[in-house]
């Protein structure tokens, strides 16, 4: 009974296995698992305008609704929300570590009311923000956590130096996802407010889907990496589409075996890389910067069939769509895999080889952090 038991569950996991395509993992994004530090940045010169600040009300109440804000819940998750308004100055209305929940930043929100001056600075958030950025009390980043600016702007005028491209473009070299939300209409204006913002991530207040445009510049802020992983992404449709998965290159040489515990070592949900889509394999190639031609990749032959290597405490999975042809049966000295790369770098392949003596370089793997995959410490602070 107990050996039929065990080959009934080895079967099921082979045929889990089998279910899963070989595709690579999107970026997961459960907006009340957001973990975040959000900026509400808000135009309140009489350029807004009465009907405009009620926009943008609405604007981040939809925006947040089915997130929670805060930081004090028991998962560790939760956006941490500032408010912050400008005109011709810029105040801040509540720090990262004022609100404890929705109704909090309701509060806020609902009080504000449009100032007197007609002015529009918008450079002067970007420097307060700026400074936030190096407090190193409660209101300061946190060690695990990525930060989102979300600017409603009525007007774009540069006062001074630096001006506000500059400012935003040090704040995007750093980490942080800006997203702009324009309510005016001096397309030339629009155009360079949007110059500000992250890769797509410029919009429009009257834009049908704001709220969800808002919510996914939210997602793709909360799915990184861990430090000294690169973040698999490659151009789609004029944006930058980017997955759930983390490439790290070793360049110090071992065999596959060896090469394996690395990958594990260097992170608990580490492994050798896939390489599922030509892109993939491309990425994988260039992060060797042409240093090494050849290295191993976690594809290996195992029980009669190639088998792709995954996160401790995950079924194999199956070899779907082979970019390159490889050995149908191999024999006991070629039953992994790596990528060799030709010496005029104009095409690649894999090939079978030994797992225990072949020397090389090797791609790791690893999940990347997301709203599904709490990290507490990704940036080793």
């Amino acid at each position: 009974m107990r050996s039929y038991l065990a080959l009934l569950l080895l079967g099921l996991a082979f045929d889990y296995a089998y279910s899963q395509q070989s595709i690579e993992p999107e970026c997961r994004c459960n907006l009340n698992n957001l973990w975040l530090d959000v900026y509400v940045v808000i135009d309140d010169s009489t350029k807004m305008g009465t009907s405009g600040l009620s926009q943008v009300a609405s604007s981040v109440f939809s925006t947040l609704a089915n997130s929670r804000v805060g930081s004090d819940y028991s998962d560790k998750r939760g956006a941490r929300v500032a408010v912050i308004t400008y005109n011709e100055n810029t105040y801040i209305r509540s720090n990262l570590s004022d609100l404890t929940s929705n109704q909090d930043l309701e509060n806020v929100i609902s009080s504000l009311q449009v100032s007197k001056s007609d002015i529009s600075n918008i450079q002067t958030p970007l420097k307060l923000i700026n400074e936030m950025m190096g407090y190193k009390d409660g209101n300061g980043p946190k060690n695990n956590t990525m930060s989102v600016i979300i600017m409603y702007a009525a007007d774009y005028i540069d006062y001074d130096q630096p001006t506000a491209n500059q400012l935003a473009y040090y704040l995007k070299e750093n980490g942080v996802t800006i997203i702009t939300v324009a309510n005016m209409d001096d397309s030339n204006k629009i155009m360079k407010l949007k110059a500000l913002a992250s890769e797509g991530y410029g919009f429009s207040l009257s834009d049908e889907n704001l709220t969800a445009g808002i919510q996914k510049g939210l997602c793709d802020a909360n799915c990184f990496c861990p430090e000294g992983y690169h973040q698999f992404m490659y151009p789609e449709n004029n944006t930058t589409r980017k997955f759930g998965s983390c490439i790290e290159a070793m360049f110090v040489e071992r065999h596959w075996s060896e090469a394996r515990l690395t990958c594990q070592n260097r992170n608990q949900q580490g492994y050798l890389a896939t390489e599922f889509s030509i892109e993939k394999a491309l990425f994988n190639q260039a992060l060797f910067d042409g240093q090494l031609r050849n290295y191993h990749i976690g594809l290996h032959f195992v029980n009669g069939a190639y088998f792709w290597e995954q996160k401790n405490g995950m079924p194999l999975l199956p070899l779907t769509k082979p970019l390159y042809q490889l050995d149908k049966f191999p024999g006991s000295n070629s039953l992994c895999v790596g990528n060799t790369v030709a010496d005029n770098k104009k095409f690649e392949s894999w090939k079978n080889e030994n797992c225990y003596t072949d020397m090389k370089g090797a791609m790791c793997e690893t999940v990347a952090c997301d709203t599904e995959n709490y990290c507490s410490n990704p940036f080793n602070r």
